[in-house]
C-alpha cells in the first residue's frame, strides 16, 4: 500500500535526522532495522538513490562489532545496499561495501549475493576478464570446476551464445527442460 510505504519512508526519514543525539545500542538497532526496510521498499519501487541512503545509513548505525553481535541484520544490510549502489551507479560506494561480506560472512553461501553484484560490477566497469576469473573461482567453490586449459576468450564466447539462446525463453520454458547428465 503506498501510504503504509509513504509513512515508512516519512518515519524513517524524520529518525534518521535524530540519529546523532544519544541514542543507545538497542535504539540504534531498531534504526538500522527501520533503514533496512526503507531501503528494500525503495528498491522494490525502483527508488536506488533513496534505497542507497537509507542503507548507507543503516550500515553506519551498526556496531563495530556487528558482523558477531548482529550478523543476520549486517548481511541483510550490505546485500541490500551492494544492489543500490550498484543500480544507482555509485561505484566508489560499491567498492568499498563490497569488501566487507566478501571478508567477514561467516558461510560461502552468505557471500554469493556479494559476489553475484560483483560480477555485474565488474562488468559494467569493462573488466569482464576479471569477472570471469570472479565466477570461474565461485563455480570451483560450489564444485563445478572449469577445464585449466579453457581460454577467457573462448568462456566469454560461449557465455554470450547461451546468453543469444535463452534471450526468448522464460523461466518456465528452461525448467521444463531436461536436466543434463554427466557423460
Amino acid at each position: 500500500c503506498d501510504v503504509k510505504r509513504d509513512v515508512l519512508f516519512f518515519v524513517v526519514d524524520n529518525m534518521n535526522k535524530g540519529k546523532d543525539l544519544k541514542l543507545d545500542r538497542g535504539q540504534m538497532t531498531q534504526l538500522a532495522r527501520l533503514n533496512l526496510q526503507a531501503g528494500n521498499k525503495a528498491i522494490s519501487t525502483s527508488r536506488f538513490h533513496s534505497a542507497a541512503e537509507y542503507l548507507q545509513t543503516g550500515i553506519s548505525l551498526l556496531s563495530k562489532d556487528s558482523w558477531i553481535q548482529q550478523y543476520d541484520l549486517t548481511i541483510q544490510l550490505y546485500d541490500a545496499a551492494l544492489e543500490a549502489f550498484y543500480t544507482a551507479g555509485q561505484f566508489s560506494k560499491f567498492d568499498a561495501a563490497v569488501k566487507q561480506p566478501l571478508t567477514h560472512a561467516m558461510c560461502f553461501e552468505d557471500k554469493l549475493n556479494s559476489y553475484h553484484n560483483l560480477v555485474r560490477y565488474l562488468t559494467a566497469s569493462g573488466k569482464s576478464e576479471e569477472a570471469l576469473e570472479t565466477c570461474l573461482s565461485v563455480l570451483k567453490k560450489l564444485g563445478e570446476e572449469i577445464a585449466p586449459n579453457a581460454d577467457i576468450k573462448s568462456l566469454l564466447a560461449e557465455a554470450s551464445c547461451v546468453k543469444q539462446m535463452i534471450r526468448n525463453s522464460s523461466i518456465d520454458d528452461m525448467l521444463d527442460l531436461p536436466k543434463l547428465k554427466d557423460s
